[in-house]
């Protein structure tokens, strides 16, 4: 299946993070020893990042999506500027397709510019659905999440902000994309790796931060409501309760369990996160 070869494509980091870190990224199983996230899932988004850059600098990224693009302009009747950046938030993510559609900004409509925004954050970026992958997640179903993303997410920036002005670039021949500073195959594997690289780098550090304020939140949110006689009442317990009826509509069976609503806030951040990278 298509998604269990995305799985082998990706699985080929190991080598070359093993190479590098060694005994950081893959500890001895004692003592309570584990892999360190930033050297093993995190490194996906570097090799992504490379093979990505090298695609682009051959012009297959921009020939493949401009063919999907086609297809989906005509079935959706979107324009090709918006349907192109739909179908290259599947395999680029957010931050990359912009650029790649970057120089048609000025020329853009309101409404354009409004689907490309549902578009980044509806679908599941590249680099993400590695990252998803090695946490353990599903491939099928996150495969199958970002495609139907994709085209629903063209749906609903028009339903939230209708075309009311005339497109420039309702033609292929009128499709402006960002041209690439490569100058050799090596040249453009080095700096895909070193801009993901950056992506990396935030979405650690972000976590570091974030995870840790969250943790203070909740250890003086269980101060305060113990001084007002309800013990063991955390930050996560209050926003996952509200949360409560999301949950539910999206299928845990256990949404009861007191672990799945402590862990909601926690996985709502890093579904942000990934996606604002």
């Amino acid at each position: 299946m298509v998604s269990q070869q995305v799985v082998h494509f990706l699985y080929y980091t190991t080598h070359g993070t093993r190479v590098v870190y060694e005994f950081i990224a893959f500890p001895p199983q004692i003592c309570g020893l584990g892999f360190v996230f930033l050297f093993t899932a995190m490194q996906i988004i570097i090799y992504f990042g490379g093979i990505v850059s090298l695609l682009y600098y051959y012009g297959i990224i921009q020939a493949v999506l401009a063919k999907f693009a086609i297809v989906m302009q005509y079935i959706l009747g979107t324009t090709v500027i918006e349907s192109l950046n739909a179908v290259a938030c599947i395999f680029l993510g957010q931050t990359e397709s912009a650029v790649l559609i970057g120089p048609a900004f000025e020329t853009m409509t309101s409404s354009e510019i409004t689907t490309v925004m549902c578009s980044g954050f509806a679908c599941i970026a590249g680099a993400l659905f590695s990252a998803y992958i090695s946490f353990g997640a599903c491939p099928e179903y996150l495969l199958s999440a970002t495609v139907m993303s994709a085209c629903v997410s063209l749906g609903i920036g028009k339903i939230l902000y209708p075309e009311v002005q005339v497109s420039s670039q309702k033609n292929v021949e009128d499709m402006k994309l960002a041209k690439h500073d490569y100058h050799s195959f090596f040249d453009a594997i080095s700096k895909g790796a070193i801009a993901a690289m950056h992506v990396v780098g935030a979405i650690g550090m972000s976590l570091v931060v974030y995870l840790s304020i969250l943790n203070l939140v909740n250890h003086s949110t269980i101060w305060i409501t113990s001084r007002l006689g309800y013990e063991d009442t955390s930050f996560n317990a209050l926003v996952g309760l509200a949360f409560y009826p999301l949950a539910y509509i999206m299928g845990a069976s256990d949404a009861e369990d007191p672990e799945v609503i402590d862990n909601q806030p926690i996985n709502n951040y890093r579904n942000h996160s990934g996606k604002s990278r």
